[in-house]
């Protein structure tokens, strides 16, 4: 399951709406919303299509997730990534201790 991802923008701030992040969005259920310039692409897949691993990361496999941001912010065209995984256990979550960080100052 994916949830709707806004885009990248190179080196340019961008502002997320409330219905970005509203119930029917799916994020509302993370948490996680934007009231501010943010300039990452924000992303959530689940079971598949992970952008952690083809980066080096971990791989949650087909009963984890990941949550992730994607920046450009030098407007080179290479990206920056922040990734943490985590699974559902006995209806708990249960994310990785740490951030998973590759080119973090692109």
């Amino acid at each position: 399951m994916g949830l709707p991802v806004l885009g990248v923008v190179a080196a340019l701030g961008i502002y997320g709406v409330p219905r970005d992040f509203d119930a029917a969005s799916g994020w509302e259920c993370t948490g996680f919303s934007v009231t501010m310039p943010m300039y990452y692409q924000v992303g959530y897949r689940q079971g598949a299509g992970y952008r952690g691993p083809r980066r080096g990361g971990v791989d949650p496999g087909l009963d984890g997730f990941e949550a992730s941001a994607t920046g450009d912010l030098d407007g080179d065209g290479e990206t920056s990534l922040f990734v943490i995984t985590g699974e559902v256990v006995d209806q708990e979550v249960r994310a990785a201790p740490q951030v998973y960080a590759v080119d973090e100052l692109e």
